[in-house]
């Protein structure tokens, strides 16, 4: 890879990949992990804390005791064709880099399949390739749903007794998902016995619209099981959405 010319790539395409542990460790860095844009910039962490063995799950685990602060990096594509016919593209990672002198290249999959393999390039005598795994996407966090319209209550006659609450949400725009109902957690228990509820599901990426009562507006509903709730000090249920979009359902003892 030594003396071939260097062009950046048009199409960028985001990566967010680390090594497994690095047995023997390359120049004391025991892990690898690199996120950003082929084609643009991206952060690489040079990682030198010990991992253990995997355990029985195959999880590494280490001790976390050095730190191991990113590193702004470019990634350069190469222009460099890939005669097997795979259409790898080759991207050399420009940066603070260790061991000193080293020279890192991304290797993309072929054909958008298999994994990214890294290659530490030594001054050509020591050469070493590491397969990376992709990070799972960043999880994004849940929000109360704009607009309650309908909260249900029903005890269950299981053993011990379940309270069943089922809240129906509106929302806008199209797009949320994973619908869920969350009972909030008291240190006691609220002296009017209105046990409080949020209504939460996760928003599309192009963002939330202000509540409304449209009807066109898509519902969603989810539902939270109470199993040994405690009768005497239940005395109803509230489910919040955002600002004034909560509902109050009184519950009626049991005869």
């Amino acid at each position: 890879m030594d003396g071939v010319a260097c062009a950046q790539s048009k199409r960028t395409r985001t990566v967010s990949l680390r090594t497994l542990p690095i047995d023997p460790p390359l120049d004391g860095v025991q892990r690898i992990s690199l996120t950003g844009e082929l084609g643009g910039d991206g952060e690489l962490v040079l990682d030198r804390n010990a991992y253990q063995k995997p355990d029985r799950f195959g999880d590494f685990q280490s001790d976390r005791s050095v730190a191991a602060p990113p590193a702004a990096v470019r990634f350069q594509q190469i222009d460099l064709a890939d005669e097997t016919g795979r259409r790898r593209k080759v991207y050399e990672v420009i940066g603070q880099l260790s061991p000193p002198g080293a020279r890192y290249y991304l290797v993309s999959p072929s054909r958008k399949t298999g994994a990214y393999r890294l290659v530490v390039d030594q001054s050509a005598v020591n050469r070493r390739v590491f397969a990376l795994e992709s990070f799972p996407p960043p999880a994004v966090p849940a929000e109360r749903v704009q607009e309650i319209v309908k909260v249900e209550a029903v005890v269950l006659k299981t053993d011990p007794p379940t309270l069943l609450v089922t809240a129906t949400g509106q929302v806008a725009p199209q797009g949320w998902k994973e619908p869920h109902l969350s009972r909030r957690v008291y240190v006691e228990p609220p002296e009017d016995g209105i046990w409080e509820y949020d209504l939460l599901a996760v928003p599309p990426k192009t963002g939330t619209a202000a509540a409304g009562t449209d009807a066109k507006k898509p519902k969603l509903q989810a539902r939270n099981r109470w199993r040994g709730f405690d009768a005497s000090k239940v005395k109803g249920v509230r489910v919040f959405g955002i600002g004034d979009g909560v509902r109050t359902l009184m519950i009626e003892p049991a005869r």
